[in-house]
């Protein structure tokens, strides 16, 4: 069959009738319907500008007034916005989509999930990046392996066993059964950071956890979580979530 060219008389008609349709945000109410699927769409600072009510729900806000013109920084702490802000500025410096990226969302009830987000540059009628369009969508709790990739699923089942333990990339790379260059190229792939950094998020968020969830001491939670006494978990987690262990527990229950 032979392929014919596009007609610009068609195209033109389809721009024609896509400037007609009322609200512009008519497809955020489409793909809301979608279980487990939210959208939203960001300016160049990062702003959320338009995003649809299961986002909101995500957010554990009650309307989009508490959302748009904030950041992820307003909602997650430091280690876990920083990790969706470096994709926004990614997209918008490149001008390429950021595709099939998983990320562990620390929620508002302090769950942990799983979210497999999709990011798209977003231009205006002259060609300029203007902001970020994007679509995440429920993929499962922290403790459920979700990557399509049956040997990294393996190296994030025995970090989610032995996150307690003194885990190096080598052990990782055995259980992925890869080499240890193809297995850390493979993993920044995947999940947007090295296999260190991930072990680092996955040990701070179950302090986050145990702290929330637990009346074990700062000591013991430590120790549990695999660092080697509380001066380091109190070190590693102001770092990482820009508070003490101590003052999230407070703010926590507060």
């Amino acid at each position: 069959m032979t392929r014919r060219k596009p007609s610009p008389v068609a195209e033109s008609a389809a721009q024609r009738f896509a400037a007609r349709i009322r609200p512009h945000d008519f497809y955020l109410e489409m793909i809301s319907a979608i279980p487990d699927v939210n959208v939203f769409i960001k300016d160049v600072n990062s702003r959320w500008m338009m995003c649809d009510d299961g986002f909101v729900a995500m957010l554990g806000c009650r309307t989009k007034d508490e959302v748009i013109g904030r950041t992820d920084a307003d909602f997650f702490p430091p280690h876990v916005s920083e990790v969706f802000l470096a994709g926004d500025r990614q997209v918008m410096r490149t001008g390429v989509p950021l595709l099939n990226h998983y990320e562990m969302v620390l929620k508002d009830d302090f769950t942990l999930e799983w979210y497999v987000t999709h990011k798209f540059p977003l231009r205006d009628e002259a060609g300029r990046i203007i902001g970020v369009a994007g679509i995440n969508a429920r993929a499962g709790c922290v403790d459920t392996p979700v990557l399509g990739n049956p040997q990294l699923n393996r190296a994030l089942e025995h970090i989610r066993a032995h996150y307690g333990e003194k885990i190096g990339v080598e052990t990782l790379a055995s259980a992925a059964g890869m080499s240890l260059r193809s297995f850390e190229r493979h993993f920044q792939n995947a999940l947007g950071c090295t296999s260190v950094t991930y072990l680092r998020r996955v040990r701070i968020n179950a302090v986050c956890r145990a702290i929330v969830s637990t009346a074990r001491s700062l000591s013991q939670i430590s120790l549990s979580c695999g660092y080697s006494d509380q001066s380091h978990m109190t070190r590693e987690f102001r770092k990482l979530v820009g508070v003490t262990p101590r003052e999230y527990r407070r703010r926590a229950r507060r």
